[in-house]
């Protein structure tokens, strides 16, 4: 497990789980329209651009 960026509270993982629930986490985050928020990150909702993205490969 690697985290993307340091204190981004965002791991990059390989083969944790099966590749349809993956799809079904994905399809579900897609879905949640009001609960994106565009380079926000953490509990205190810092933006920091640079390490949120939504290139998720399968």
């Amino acid at each position: 497990m690697k985290e993307i960026k340091e204190n981004s509270f965002i791991f990059e993982c390989h083969e944790v789980i099966q590749k349809s629930m993956c799809e079904q986490i994905i399809n579900r985050f897609e879905e949640d329209k009001d609960g994106q928020y565009r380079g926000k990150i953490g509990q205190t909702v810092k933006s920091d651009e640079s390490i949120k993205n939504l290139r998720i490969f399968l």
